[in-house]
């Protein structure tokens, strides 16, 4: 024989249930809230299978691969001045709004410096220029793509960096699938 009256457990019970390790019923107000006379507050974003969670990390997953994106544009089509530069404000433990604001800084000088040549530029004004093949920028991108690359004894202090001969094996994997990406969407 079923129990009618059986309280079925909620994916997320409400924040008073949830500091009185309670059943929650679900519903708002809860039946504990209820008989407390209190107040039923449920969070839906911290249950991590809900829906909602799902989309909120989508969304953020897509900014930061838009913010990698334009990040690697920026090295790949800079001159060495502004990859420096970029280093730099990454390396100064700036936030990352800063380090976008440098990043969309270089971007946009390079598109507005290369849409001022005659016949203009790609489309959304991108210039279409291979990444430099100097040492300096495979030791730039080398650094930032590849952290084992950077010598740590584990404090704060910043540490001097070896000079890679080559880049790693990673590294080269991640430019070589960048740029097949970049050649089927021309």
């Amino acid at each position: 024989m079923k129990h009618q009256n059986k309280i079925r457990r909620q994916s997320t019970a409400c924040k008073e249930c949830q500091r009185r390790r309670t059943k929650c019923s679900g519903r708002n107000p809860c039946s504990e809230c209820r008989k407390r006379d209190c107040v039923c507050d449920v969070n839906e974003s911290s249950d991590k299978r809900r829906k909602l969670y799902l989309s909120m990390m989508e969304e953020e997953l897509k900014y930061h691969q838009q913010f990698m994106d334009g990040f690697l544009k920026a090295i790949r089509t800079s001159n060495d001045a502004d990859v420096h530069h970029i280093i730099d404000v990454v390396r100064s433990g700036s936030s990352t709004s800063e380090i976008q604001t440098a990043v969309n800084r270089v971007l946009t000088d390079n598109r507005s410096s290369y849409n001022d040549v005659p016949g203009g530029g790609p489309l959304r004004g991108w210039p279409k220029r291979k990444a430099s093949k100097s040492a300096t920028s495979d030791y730039l991108i080398a650094q930032l793509l590849d952290p084992s690359e950077i010598q740590s004894d584990g404090d704060s202090a910043q540490q001097p960096v070896s000079v890679p001969h080559e880049l790693s094996r990673s590294t080269k994997e991640y430019l070589e699938k960048s740029e097949n990406l970049e050649m089927l969407c021309e």
